[in-house]
């Protein structure tokens, strides 16, 4: 299923079978992601407009974190990219999947 993201935030999440069941239950900062990834095994996903979403692989969750997402995370929510390096930063989100799975939305602002 080739979808490509039209607008944020997102409604809801898909991969390449379908729509994902999940439900986005609050915002995040660096301190709760954090807090996530000291818990348990969790999934990234990135939506920038005009692309299919980004399932970052969960062998690639450190130095995503890490090298990606530390330095483009917004932690308030008013947005100034001019305080971001390459002039974009993520909004994130908190997402549950039935199974108890945990996923962390990007949503790409620039």
């Amino acid at each position: 299923m080739k979808k490509i993201v039209t607008s944020l935030p997102i409604e809801n999440l898909w991969n390449d079978t379908g729509i994902v069941v999940a439900k986005r239950s609050r915002d995040l900062y660096e301190i709760d992601i954090r807090k996530l990834l000291g818990n348990g095994p969790i999934s990234f996903v990135v939506a920038s407009l005009g692309q299919e979403l980004n399932w970052i692989a969960k062998e690639d969750n450190f130095d995503f974190w890490k090298n990606e997402v530390i330095p483009h995370l917004a932690n308030s929510d008013k947005i100034n990219l001019d305080g971001f390096e390459n002039g974009y930063c993520y909004s994130a989100s908190e997402w549950k999947v039935s199974d108890g799975t945990i996923l962390i939305l990007l949503e790409m602002f620039h």
